[in-house]
């Protein structure tokens, strides 16, 4: 059986009946943008059309890439903090995900 969007849940391993109707109502299927697929709950071709063509990366961005799982919002209080010269305001009156989209 092939498994679509990782829906992953300890109670499926031990009940497959319950397993195959969770996977019914919960899966979803990806859609593929020039070859590559991309889960529908995340991304969108017009999102994706527009990073690609329209995007402007301009000459003092700064990328924070990292593994899921692996500090990226310790990244971003660090990176924040190193932009604001270690003055913690900024950090603590903007949500993370407006210093960081």
């Amino acid at each position: 059986m092939q498994v679509k969007g990782r829906l992953w849940n300890l109670f499926f391993l031990f009940s497959p009946e319950i397993f195959r109707l969770h996977l019914k109502e919960m899966s979803f299927e990806y859609f593929k943008y020039k070859g590559v697929n991309f889960s529908p709950g995340s991304y969108s071709e017009e999102a994706l059309s527009f990073a690609e063509n329209e995007f402007e990366v301009l000459d003092d961005d700064v990328y924070i890439v990292t593994y899921p799982k692996s500090g990226t919002n310790w990244m971003i209080e660090i990176l924040s903090l190193l932009r604001m010269k270690g003055d913690p305001t900024w950090c603590n009156s903007l949500p993370i995900w407006l210093r960081s989209p």
